[in-house]
């Protein structure tokens, strides 16, 4: 199926992409984004050269409110899903009696 086939089809859309795409995907897509609900699991990081990963925004600014001025209209922001991979939370599955958990976050 085609991005833009999937992404008007779908009710909800689960960002997969680097932080650095998502100013352009949400405008090659704006007209199908309209009145979706986005989830943004994304950490504002990039590969560096040493193996690892640093972060891309400044340090007092928000991944989750920069990516909320960049949607389109009646798109709802929900930040969800992303300061845990997935073998963190395997780790701690069924752990007692310190869950692993996660944050949810959205103005609606």
């Amino acid at each position: 199926m085609e991005m833009a086939v999937a992404v008007k089809e779908a009710d909800i859309i689960i960002l997969a992409i680097w932080f650095a795409a998502i100013n352009e995907f949400l405008t090659q897509y704006a007209s199908e984004l309209a009145g979706k609900i986005i989830v943004d699991p994304l950490n504002p990081i990039a590969p560096d050269d040493k193996g690892g990963f640093v972060k891309i925004i400044e340090e007092n600014q928000s991944a989750g409110q920069i990516n909320a001025t960049l949607l389109p209209k009646g798109a709802t922001l929900a930040k969800a899903f992303g300061p845990l991979g997935a073998v963190s939370l395997a780790n701690a599955s069924g752990q007692t009696p310190d869950l692993a958990v996660l944050f949810y976050a959205t103005d609606d």
